[in-house]
């Protein structure tokens, strides 16, 4: 993000005047942290699910009342079923998926919000093929690369979890806050503490995403039997 850059190129040049260091170093634990929710939040990350399910709600009921109205033709009728289907699988697996064919492959997993979430972290790395109803890979991923860049992606949010501390640390140390200014020294480590917790975790999924391509694709399906016809009785 541009402004982020700017604004972070601004409180840099401030932090070298005595007068605004204190300020200056809030600005920089504020930008840490909105650039890392930024990154977290495009990654798609999490979702505000309690949101995500009144929008839905919302926009199945005015599909249904759209259904029963005698304002639109079938084929328009038949669009709104079919968006319909989408939200109902929306709901169903916690998503924002909007295409209908990958929403009903996913629901075959016999666990698929756990399949989502790893398609979600590896769609640059995975294909969905409508055609044939089945996922591939982009490009061919070993066991043994998947592995060393899982380890990577886990040593990358303790090194995270680590410098943040240190660096803290140190920061108290050489510069002490005086006691009027605890009020933003405290908030100011806390910003700065959950920024590197952030950037850790946006590295560790940029790693594991490799090893979570592998695992979706080996990830067990439904298997759906054929219901049997009852039994006559009454047969001799």
């Amino acid at each position: 993000m541009p402004i982020l850059e700017k604004a972070f190129e601004f409180a840099i040049t401030l932090i070298h005047d005595p007068v605004f260091q204190s300020f200056s170093l809030f600005i920089i634990g504020l930008l840490l942290f909105l650039f890392t929710y930024d990154k977290v939040k495009s990654m798609g990350m999490f979702t505000d699910i309690s949101s995500l399910f009144r929008t839905k709600k919302n926009q199945l009921k005015k599909l249904n009342e759209r259904l029963d109205s005698d304002l639109y033709s079938k084929e328009e009728k038949d669009v709104f079923r079919h968006e319909i289907k989408v939200i109902e699988y929306q709901i169903l697996l916690k998503t924002k998926i909007k295409h209908l064919q990958t929403l009903i492959f996913f629901n075959g997993f016999i666990a698929p919000n756990t399949a989502l979430k790893r398609f979600n972290n590896s769609s640059h790395l995975v294909h969905f093929d409508d055609t044939q109803n089945q996922l591939f890979l982009v490009k061919p991923i070993s066991e043994r690369k998947a592995g060393v860049l899982l380890l990577l992606g886990f040593i990358s949010w303790i090194s995270a979890l680590v410098f943040g501390f240190f660096f803290i640390r140190m920061a108290l140390h050489n510069h002490p806050p005086a006691p009027e200014q605890f009020y933003v020294a405290v908030p100011l480590i806390t910003i700065i503490f959950c920024g590197f917790v952030f950037l850790g975790y946006i590295y560790f999924k940029v790693f594991s995403a490799f090893n979570d391509a592998r695992l979706l694709l080996k990830m067990e399906r439904k298997k759906i039997e054929p219901v049997s016809k009852p039994e006559n009785k009454n047969e001799a």
